[in-house]
């Protein structure tokens, strides 16, 4: 990057962080705006917040530690959501919360989440407020496992009844065998048909006692809670912090926007930094704190420094006035020309682009004059036409406006004294 487009861009920068600064007010205001907007949603939108309470489900199996097959192959995850998500246990829920829920209310409310190969299992419950939340979770979560368990203890008992059944009759048939194995002769055919008999209701019998042991010794416990309600980070929606900073920057991006579209609509100069961004040169007078503005000789000094720095040998140097009552008040020239060594001319701003171009093309290098109030859009003007013949524009210098001089008043006639008679 060479020097030029280095300085360029350093410009460019320059004059947006001036345009931001020039309209700060319209930032500020549009960034509260986005604020209010910001707390307004919060206030119009319900609040929901989501309370998720964590479960490990347990597989119910004869062989719980069986490492032929895991524990998460034997849980279904889509079968589980559907089940936590059931009529079933959105009515047992609605019992553990009381009134106020209805079992569409509940399941409405809950959600269910349990990755694929896992027996990790979420349940998350959205209410108005936490407290509500927390509890329908929990109380969800403890419907769920108490369905379960009690599903699994019904499904076994059935089957362990169905198997007493059986054992009975076997039983009743085996009571019977034995009696005519005791009655038959030991080389009849009824003792060998007895007794076969008997072997195949034993080995039956061994069979059916062995899987209702088994069955009987199945623990139902359908899981545990790993993380509770009151223990997991709730969810808010919407986010408090969220909506705000995005209020904020919405505002402040808009802010800026109108910043820079305002910015050249601004037709009054309110302060030097106005003037000194209408003309692209820097301002060389600041004013004190009490609002005072630096004598003319203080600032024509400055001037003069200025105007060494920017041409070698400085022989004719100019003053814009841009203040509307410009030809009566020459005093900052005569001050530039007593600082320094070049001849100085001025020209008035309100006098017309032609006069301003002739001024402008027997100089080497001109200063501005203004006032509050001036017409920031001939300043922005008379930068363009400077940039166009090369002209650099040392600074822009405030300096008072003279008081208008009053117009003599014409001298009033004097009425005739009338004569009087005297009798």
């Amino acid at each position: 990057m060479t020097a030029g487009t280095s300085e360029t861009a350093s410009l460019g920068f320059g004059s947006y962080l001036r345009t931001l600064r020039a309209q700060w007010r319209w930032i500020v205001a549009c960034t509260l705006v986005g604020l209010l907007a910001g707390i307004g949603y919060l206030v119009l939108v319900p609040q929901a917040v989501t309370a998720t309470t964590t479960l490990n489900l347990n597989a119910i199996t004869s062989e719980p530690f069986s490492s032929l097959r895991p524990a998460s192959g034997l849980i279904d995850g889509k079968t589980e959501s559907d089940i936590a998500r059931s009529h079933v246990v959105a009515t047992a829920a609605k019992q553990k919360l009381g009134a106020g829920y209805t079992a569409s209310d509940i399941r409405d409310a809950t959600s269910v989440s349990i990755a694929d190969g896992a027996t990790v299992i979420r349940i998350m419950f959205t209410a108005r407020t936490a407290e509500l939340a927390i509890d329908g979770s929990n109380a969800v979560s403890r419907a769920y496992l108490d369905f379960r368990q009690a599903q699994a203890a019904e499904r076994i008992t059935t089957i362990v009844d169905g198997l007493n059944e059986r054992i009975t009759t076997l039983n009743g048939e085996l009571v019977k065998a034995n009696l005519k194995i005791g009655a038959s002769p030991r080389t009849s055919d009824a003792y060998a048909q007895a007794l076969s008999q008997q072997q195949q209701i034993l080995t039956e019998l061994d069979g059916l006692l062995s899987s209702r042991n088994s069955l009987q010794s199945i623990d139902t416990a359908s899981g545990t809670v790993l993380t509770a309600a009151e223990d997991y980070p709730l969810d808010t929606e919407p986010s408090k912090s969220l909506v705000l900073l995005t209020g904020v920057m919405a505002g402040l991006v808009l802010g800026v926007i109108v910043a820079f579209a305002r910015g050249p609509l601004v037709r009054r100069a309110r302060s030097g930094r106005d003037v000194a961004f209408a003309l692209d040169a820097p301002l060389l007078t600041r004013r004190s704190r009490g609002g005072a503005i630096p004598a003319a000789e203080d600032s024509a000094a400055l001037a003069w420094q200025y105007a060494l720095n920017a041409v070698p040998r400085p022989t004719a140097l100019l003053v814009v006035d841009a203040r509307s009552t410009a030809d009566g008040d020459p005093a900052f020239a005569e001050a530039l020309a007593s600082a320094g060594s070049a001849r100085v001319s001025r020209v008035g701003l309100q006098q017309g682009e032609a006069a301003l171009l002739s001024a402008l093309r027997g100089a080497q290098a001109a200063v501005v004059v203004f006032g509050r109030g001036d017409d920031l859009r001939r300043l922005r003007a008379l930068r363009r036409l400077a940039e166009s013949l090369e002209i650099p524009l040392l600074g822009c210098v405030e300096q008072p406006a003279p008081a208008p001089q009053r117009k003599p008043e014409p001298p009033t006639a004097v009425p005739e004294a009338s004569a009087t008679s005297s009798a």
